[in-house]
């Protein structure tokens, strides 16, 4: 489970509730089919790099790049064990905790999926890196005081400033949007014209992801597209039968498979000053051409996955399948 799990579950929940308060989507909502996906792409990435994007590029007949000499801390070795030990005993605890007969971590009914340690999963992982940057810190002695930790974690925290002001905006939007009533009439009267028209089943659900694919090109931060998105859609595709868990797993497999050829994309910069490491002549048309391949890989490969587990009925997480 990874922390945009947390994040997009979390927006998905706000727009369940637009339709019905009780209703929670689980961070391990989308679990099991991300696994399967891990192996599955894993594979596909690999032949396409071995049989299109290696075959393009040809033998590399250009200097040796030089790397920067990094002079290495006399106590890094020290230093990575105790982080080691300190993330591995903190993991314990939670283990044992977690396991414990009547453990405050688990639900009233004993589970794992619907309670408080995966409703607190986000600052159990945040004092795990504390732990971990603590005994790192501390052992190489760039941390000597409370003064030293609130000065790196500021440090750290600066280059999130703006990712902070987004959640911002999209709480207010969300907001916004419940108290309006926007998205319950665009979710009864959506659902209405859709019903009308037929379009429900396997076409809705390809063109669903067909459209928040070309939305992409757009509005490239994930969080922010879905929390527009979501209001809308989940209300909507709940109104048709849909779980809201299979509606987010239609949204990622879109948002994440044409990131990479957005010209809005972040980090394209970042990979074109890597490949003009070793290519001086590369530009965003070459970029463009070796991440297209994976781009349309991954998404083919995804609607494949999807409609895999859509006819065979096969769980996307725990209790979360295509129809409610």
């Amino acid at each position: 489970m990874a922390g945009t799990d947390v994040l997009l579950a979390g927006i998905s929940t706000e727009a369940v509730r637009i339709l019905d308060d009780s209703m929670v989507v689980s961070p391990l909502s989308n679990w099991y089919f991300n696994i399967v996906s891990v192996f599955v792409l894993t594979v596909v990435g690999g032949l396409i790099t071995s049989k299109f994007i290696e075959p393009r590029l040809g033998k590399y007949e250009g200097d040796k790049v030089e790397e920067d000499d990094v002079e290495d801390h006399p106590k890094a070795g020290k230093a990575l064990r105790n982080a080691v030990l300190a993330g591995g005993g903190y993991m314990l605890l939670i283990f044992v905790v977690l396991m414990l007969p009547n453990s405050p971590l688990r639900s009233e009914t004993g589970g794992i999926a619907d309670s408080p340690f995966i409703d607190g999963i986000v600052p159990l992982i945040l004092i795990l890196f504390i732990l971990v940057g603590l005994a790192y810190g501390i052992t190489v002695e760039k941390i000597k005081s409370g003064k030293d930790v609130s000065k790196y974690m500021g440090e750290a925290i600066k280059d999130m400033s703006g990712y902070i002001v987004l959640v911002f905006a999209i709480a207010q939007f969300i907001a916004y949007f419940n108290w309006s009533n926007i998205g319950t009439w665009l979710a009864v009267n959506g659902a209405e014209f859709l019903t009308s028209i037929n379009f429900t089943g396997l076409p809705l659900i390809l063109g669903y992801i067909l459209f928040t694919a070309c939305l992409n090109f757009l509005i490239t931060s994930g969080s922010a597209k879905w929390a527009i998105e979501a209001p809308v859609f989940i209300p909507m595709f709940m109104q048709l039968g849909y779980h809201p868990g299979f509606i987010q797993v239609a949204y990622r497999i879109a948002d994440s498979s044409t990131n990479i050829v957005t010209p809005l994309y972040p980090l394209m910069i970042i990979i074109l000053t890597l490949m003009q490491k070793y290519d001086k002549k590369a530009n965003i048309g070459t970029y463009m051409a070796l991440m297209i391949p994976y781009s349309l890989g991954f998404l083919l490969t995804w609607i494949v996955l999807i409609l895999i587990f859509y006819f065979t009925g096969l769980p996307f997480g725990p209790g979360v399948y295509t129809h409610l």
